[in-house]
């Protein structure tokens, strides 16, 4: 399977491709341009989307555009958690939930075997849906059409869990952190570094 990774942030956009089989994944292409304008964007991703056909194709939304509360269950189950965290979130966020896309990261799961129940840190993920919109709408008129659309520090997330830690760590990647105390992330976050 292919798997195209899209990032379009502040006048530049980046993908990656990789291939997944049984055994392997191959890193096959890359590229990294900047672009001044969104006609000039639609442009450059329309001279690629012929070669990313039949991919999969996760696009990031650069994450200082969600809102985002840790919440904490005594479950780790996709589904109970994805019903529950509206609930949880409601009276935190100063918008109506109708307005917004609701998802969530599990920071941490109990470990294999272990016969306490603990709690489950939650990462709910909050974006406008006038944001989430408008990125679909640029994307298909350059005939792209993700399946997978997440905040640019989840992939941040990702590459943390892979590094030891002793004691706590930032890590960051432009404008994105994550938080990591011994093997736990504990936090990712996004910050606009425009004067506003």
């Amino acid at each position: 399977m292919k798997i195209v990774g899209l990032s379009i942030d502040k006048g530049r956009v980046a993908a990656s491709v990789v291939v997944t089989g049984l055994r392997q994944t191959e890193f096959k292409d890359s590229f990294n341009r900047s672009f001044a304008t969104d006609a000039e964007l639609v442009g450059i991703l329309k001279e690629r989307a012929a070669d990313w056909a039949g991919a999969r194709i996760v696009s990031s939304i650069p994450g200082y555009h969600f809102s985002q509360r840790i919440v904490h269950f005594p479950f780790s189950d996709h589904k109970r958690i994805e019903k529950a965290l509206p609930f949880e979130i409601e009276d935190s966020v100063p918008f109506p939930l109708d307005d917004v896309e609701i998802d969530h990261l599990v920071l941490d799961k109990p470990e294999k075997g272990s016969e306490k129940k603990k709690e489950i840190s939650v990462l709910g993920i909050i974006l406008p849906k006038a944001v989430l919109r408008q990125h679909l709408d640029l994307l298909a008129s350059a005939g792209i059409d993700p399946q997978v659309i997440v905040p640019s520090y989840v992939g941040l997330y990702f590459v943390s869990k892979m590094i030891p830690v002793e004691g706590s760590a930032i890590l960051i990647d432009g404008s994105d952190l994550c938080v990591k105390s011994g093997n736990k992330v504990t936090t990712c976050r996004s910050f606009s570094t425009t004067g506003a």
